[in-house]
């Protein structure tokens, strides 16, 4: 599995300021997306919000849904096409993969972020970033990808901090543009899929379910993958036709507090209460395993133990009530496409050409004479709010969906 939590104390690394390499990593892009991630075609509505907010020397904070791990490398295509490259917050665990990995990533302008704790430097830096105004910085409000292309996930906390520390003393404009990320197969990826499955069903010693319609086959598949990822006792939860209701979250809340001795977690979708916990549980063991350095046995069962909540959380996205709600083909391959990552540990590739639509909104400048009402960086209700926006804007362009199987 790919580490993602390290005994020693985090450290913040910065973005490189120079384009030389980005300048010739985008001359590769144009082979390198068709062969690599199976991406044909993609498109930039709104571009001209971007660029009319350039021509304004505005601070630029980009907030785009995460719903795949290439997201970042296609705005940056987005950001070609405005004429001007930008900065993007990471993961630090990424720059941690391997130093050439990490060094790619902070010479493509992106800088580290520590997702489970206060970030002060990470703060900072955008923060700078934003009152310069020589490049835009790309936020993820998700703080990772939930693998539903049209809906968006719980915010973490720091959007509304870094925008108020901008906005304080700032000499240009603060201006927030929604980016809508959103993937549409360009042929019929069930053919593919339903080959995977045959596979699994015979290797997992499933009942012959050639002949039964796609949604009950994914929903064994998903069952039977749950309980190799969470053990015997998630059977619990997995009634017929309930797998991600209320329920499941419920029992799977119930498994969280038996391992963990909290409170028991009640109703809530999801990716509500359960997904809560998991988190604050997942921050209070990083911290323990930051103080477990030089002693191996206790670092490895914080280890162990990390890894647990990660199974969970990646299983808090497994939802048979999301793929029923509409059933269309990227659906159901997130759905399935989840799963499969959470069982492997490996981001999973499209089985089909995909096109890729990059929605920008028009600038939200947040100036105190010029903001909604509805959004201040003020109150508290903001992150809600710019969720809100973001979803509306995301369901313009899911709108459009060209296929309900």
């Amino acid at each position: 599995m790919t580490q993602r939590y390290f005994a020693e104390p985090y450290r913040f690394i910065g973005p490189e300021e120079s384009t030389w390499f980005i300048d010739l990593f985008r001359h590769i892009t144009p082979y390198y997306y068709p062969w690599a991630l199976n991406l044909k075609r993609w498109s930039f509505p709104g571009l001209e919000h971007l660029k009319e907010s350039y021509q304004k020397n505005a601070g630029i904070l980009l907030c785009s849904n995460h719903q795949s791990g290439m997201d970042p490398l296609l705005l940056g295509k987005l950001a070609e096409a405005s004429g001007r490259w930008i900065h993007f917050i990471a993961s630090h665990h990424l720059f941690k993969e391997g130093e050439i990995i990490g060094e790619v990533i902070r010479r493509l302008g992106g800088y580290s972020i520590f997702r489970d704790g206060p970030d002060l430097m990470s703060v900072k830096k955008t923060i700078e970033l934003l009152r310069e105004g020589k490049r835009a910085v790309l936020v993820f409000p998700e703080g990772t990808y939930f693998k539903q292309n049209d809906r968006i996930g719980p915010f973490l906390e720091g959007t509304g901090l870094i925008l108020r520390k901008a906005l304080q003393k700032a000499t240009r404009p603060i201006v927030i543009h929604l980016i809508a990320v959103k993937y549409w197969f360009l042929e019929d990826p069930m053919p593919s899929l339903r080959l995977k499955w045959s596979r699994l069903e015979k290797e997992w010693g499933l009942l012959d379910a050639s002949l039964e319609d796609d949604l009950t086959r994914l929903e064994a598949i998903l069952s039977k993958g749950i309980v190799r990822l969470l053990g015997k006792e998630a059977k619990t939860c997995l009634q017929p036709g309930r797998l991600g209701s209320g329920d499941f979250d419920t029992a799977l809340g119930q498994m969280v507090a038996k391992h963990f001795e909290v409170k028991p977690i009640s109703d809530g979708d999801t990716k509500g209460p359960t997904w809560s916990v998991i988190r604050k549980l997942r921050q209070g063991l990083i911290k323990d395993l930051v103080r477990t350095a030089g002693f191996p046995k206790e670092e490895e069962a914080i280890q162990e133990k990390l890894s647990m909540l990660l199974k969970w959380e990646n299983v808090t996205s497994l939802s048979m009530g999301y793929v029923r709600e509409k059933p269309t083909v990227e659906r159901i391959w997130e759905t399935f496409a989840r799963l499969e990552e959470a069982l492997t540990d490996c981001e999973s590739t499209f089985p089909v050409p995909v096109e890729v639509v990059l929605s920008v909104s028009k600038g939200i400048d947040l100036s105190p004479k010029a903001r909604p009402l509805d959004l201040d960086p003020q109150k508290e209700e903001f992150g809600s709010r710019l969720r809100e926006k973001m979803q509306a804007h995301l369901d313009s362009i899911t709108m459009k969906s060209p296929v309900v199987l």
